[in-house]
Order: C-alpha cells, then structure tokens, then sequence
C-alpha cells in the first residue's frame, strides 16, 4: 500500500534505523517491519511524520499519526496499534481525527467572538422575526430543524454547497415546498446577519429555490384533501376559531368572507341550512347552504368558543335557538376572533392555512383553492354544472326570476351533492382513506 507515485520502503523497528532515513528526490514512505501498514512518510525536505495506511468504506485512507522524532516509536506505535483496534470496530480514525480539528477550530473561533449558526439563528428570530413577521415561530422551527447539523459551525464558514445539500436532503424526503421554505428563511436570515456585519457574505444567495411552486388555479388532490383536513384540525399554534373557520370552508365550498363573517343568526341547525342574505354575498343574491351532517358538526365544536361555553348541549344536532341563545346577543360570530370577539382576519385565515399546509410539506392553496377544489370534485362526481354554481352561487346564468324568486329552488339537488362531498370527509375523518363510491 502507498500514495500515488511515493516509493515504499522497509525500515527496521529502531529509532537508530529511522533517525538515518534520508530524504529523496520524491516524497515516499518506509514501512515499519513487523507493524502493517505503519510507516514514516519522508518528504524532499527531510521532515518525517508517522502514518498509518487503511481502508474505510472501501477507499483508502491515511492517518497521520504525529511528527517523526518528535513522536517517538514507542509512542506512535502505541498510537497506531489503537488505530487499528478502531478501523477493525468500523471507524474511521482519520475522519474522527478531521472532526476533532474542526471542532476546536470552531470553539477557538467561538470563544474569539466568531458566530455560530445557531448564534445567527437566536439574532435573527429575537431581534428582526418576531418584531416584524407574523410567522417567527415557524421560521425559527425551520431553521433550527433543517439545520440541526451545523448550529454550532462558525456562521461565516458555511458555503453555497451546503446550503445546497441542505434543500437537497429535504427533497428527497419528499417535502419539497418545506425546501423551498428553508431557502427563503436561511437567506433571510443570511441577509440580515449581514447587514450587521456578522457575516461577510450569503451562502444561500444565488441558489434557485428547489421545487416550482404555483398557486394559481389550483386544485386539491383527494390525496392532499386527506393530508390537510386532519393537518388543520390539529394545528398546534392556530387558535381554535380558524381552524373551524378552515374546516367549514372546505366542507361548504363558500367564499372565504362569507364563511368568516358568518354568524349564528344565519345558521337553522333544526333545518340544516345556512341562510345568507344579500348583502353578504359577492354577487347581492341571497343563497341557501344545505348543511351536511360534518358541517353541523363543525359548528357544534364552534358552539364552543363562545363566552357561555358550558351553557349548551354537546349533539350534533342541537337546535338553532339553542346554540344563536348561547352567541353573544343572539347574533354572534360563528367563528370569533380570539382578540375581540368580532369577525377573524383574513389575513389570519391565509396566513394560517399557509402555514399548516407548509409544515405539511404540500404546495400552499389559498381559501379560494379550496372553494375550486369543492367546485371540481363534484364535477368530478357527475354533479351537473348548473348544481354546483347554484351550491358556490355564482352569477352566470341567473335570470331575474332566479335572482329574485328562486331562493329555494334546487334546495334538494344542492343537498344531495354536498351530501356526496360531506361523506367524503367523513371518511377522511374516521379513517377511513379517500376512495371514491363506484
């Protein structure tokens, strides 16, 4: 064994026989007799060192042991007998002895006041995050998780590549949108340490983000519908009224204003519908929404928000009055803002539904995505056209009598289609995956 285009020799196992080597025109290496693999390595200017040749992972591999004489032969050959012991157990001494040296690198450059990533982390979370963005909690889990690896390297010392393999290993775990979250969170906070000076530079500049993403005209697979229901309703960082806000979305197919905005004097729970007048929908035409039974159950957990929560009976099916009674003067939010009782954000609600379907790893939608999606699968499901504008009530297509006499018209045909949809869910609910009826 030897490097490539060093002479090998042998030298007895003496330091009379080792202090005579004498250097040579090329840089080569005296294999110690009765110790394999073990050896000086002389270079064109005389210096020595004790070396130690192997195999790891089936490449060949060099340790150097210490410097030749100042390390003596006893004690090198103490040092590569326990080398040995360690390739024979699986290791890679080299490599161990490569980390050893970075480390101490590191924690010289630490103590000398160079920042870590994980001191870049805690500054840009602290002092630019949670003053400024709404999500600093799931930047900083981001960061922290994606790069677990590298918190104590020194901040300035991190390269494009790494970055890279970072995004590269979430991909092939199959979350790339959550790539593309890192990127944009790593490079913000690269931004920002430089501009305080903390680094030199921004590793992650440049780099493309791993995944296209496109919102635009998007519709939820029954794969990712299955994936985001049970994901919203048990979001741990979103207050309870926009998860049941989102889940209603989803199970009406309704306009996200008109789902935020509605309140319990709309709501029959006796004859399961919604009844939205006029002025609160998009096109000023008042519209009937039949309520399916994972609807009304929606609304009997939003039952409980209110201010007299211990006041109501638990069934799904408890009566309007019952539940419009316990609402704040009768006509309460269905869905209260946390802060102040009145109608949630929608701000809130996007920047919610952002975030769950990002720690989920899918391509973010919007609340109107959802509606889309509603849209397409009773189509789907041989739900004729005219039906499912009547359950989204879109304008095409009314005609003065529709606008103004025909509020309950198709009440029966809207029922049996979101019927369809709300057993849908169900299943996803109880478990029971996303196969379709025949």
């Amino acid at each position: 064994m030897g490097t490539r285009g060093a002479p090998e020799r042998l030298v007895r196992a003496n330091d009379l026989a080792i202090r005579a080597l004498k250097p040579d025109d090329a840089r080569y290496i005296a294999w110690v007799e009765g110790c394999p693999k073990f050896g000086v390595r002389v270079t064109p200017n005389g210096a020595k060192s004790w070396v130690y040749g192997y195999r790891a992972a089936g490449k060949l591999r060099w340790l150097t042991i210490g410097p030749c004489p100042d390390l003596s032969l006893k004690d090198a050959r103490e040092a590569w007998s326990e080398a040995v012991a360690k390739v024979a157990r699986g290791e890679d001494p080299a490599a161990a002895k490569a980390q050893a040296r970075e480390a101490a690198t590191v924690a010289a450059e630490v103590a000398a006041g160079a920042p870590t990533v994980g001191d870049l982390i805690e500054e840009y979370i602290t002092r630019y995050a949670r003053p400024k963005k709404r999500t600093a909690d799931e930047d900083e889990r981001i960061l922290r998780r994606e790069l677990a690896g590298m918190l104590d390297r020194r901040a300035d010392g991190v390269t494009r590549y790494e970055i890279v393999k970072v995004l590269d290993g979430i991909v092939d775990r199959g979350a790339p949108i959550m790539a593309n979250r890192t990127l944009a969170a790593v490079r913000k906070m690269f931004n920002f340490a430089r501009g305080r000076g903390a680094v030199s530079s921004n590793p992650a500049e440049g780099v493309d983000a791993p995944s296209a993403e496109r919102s635009r005209d998007r519709v939820l697979t029954e794969e990712e519908i299955a994936r985001l229901w049970p994901a919203i309703a048990a979001a741990p960082d979103t207050a309870p009224a926009l998860r049941l806000a989102l889940l209603f979305a989803l199970a009406t197919g309704q306009r996200k204003g008109e789902v935020l905005g509605a309140t319990w004097a709309e709501m029959d729970l006796d004859a399961a519908v919604w009844t939205l007048t006029a002025d609160r929908t998009k096109n000023r035409l008042p519209h009937r929404v039949p309520l399916t039974p994972i609807a009304l159950e929606i609304l009997t957990r939003a039952r409980d928000l209110g201010p007299a929560e211990g006041a109501h009976h638990t069934t799904r099916g408890a009566s309007a009055a019952a539940l419009v009674d316990g609402a704040a003067g009768g006509a309460g939010m269905v869905f209260p803002s946390p802060r102040n009782g009145g109608p949630l954000d929608e701000g809130a609600i996007y920047h919610a539904l952002q975030r769950i379907m990002t720690r989920s790893g899918m391509l973010p939608c919007t609340v109107h995505d959802l509606r889309r999606t509603v849209a397409t699968w009773l189509a789907a499901h041989r739900v004729p056209e005219s039906i499912i504008g009547r359950i989204l009530n879109h304008l095409s297509g009314h005609s003065i009598t529709r606008r103004h006499y025909d509020l309950y018209g198709y009440d029966d045909e809207k029922r049996a289609a979101l019927g369809q949809w709300g057993e849908f869910l169900l299943r996803i609910e109880w478990g029971d995956g996303t196969a379709r009826d025949g």
